[in-house]
């Protein structure tokens, strides 16, 4: 599974009074309700669920809200997204690694920039000459 996107849970606050419920269990309930577009990880700093496209994470992340109330349970949510070329996760909104140039298109545009530059400076050449 290509793992693009990333719903973290971090920072989990369990009401006064409510019962305790580890972080462990959670998970767990994650995983049974992810299916098969979503894997579950679990850690000290937190639950992940990772997702290939950005509508299995909002899926994910309605599952997580969903299993989280079911527990009494709050915590942060994130959607992120990974940037291969920053080597971090994003925003969503951030410019997704999806839409950057390939090494291909760059090393393209830049035959290109300077074809066009070429053929400016050839215009600008035979416009000085013409006055001449």
């Amino acid at each position: 599974m290509d793992e693009e996107w990333r719903v973290s849970l971090v920072d989990f606050v369990r009401p006064a009074g409510g019962k305790p419920v580890s972080a462990g269990t959670v998970r767990d309930l994650l995983r049974s309700r992810g299916g098969a577009e979503v894997s579950v990880t679990g850690g000290k700093s937190g639950i992940f669920l990772y997702a290939a496209t950005g509508d299995a994470a909002a899926a994910a992340e309605g599952i997580a809200r969903e299993v989280l109330a079911q527990q009494g349970l709050t915590a942060d949510i994130h959607v992120e997204r990974w940037d291969p070329s920053r080597r971090a996760w994003l925003p969503p909104g951030d410019t997704p690694a999806g839409e950057l140039p390939s090494e291909q298109e760059r090393r393209h545009g830049r035959k290109y920039l300077h074809a066009a530059g070429t053929v400016i400076a050839a215009l600008f050449d035979g416009i000085g000459n013409a006055g001449t």
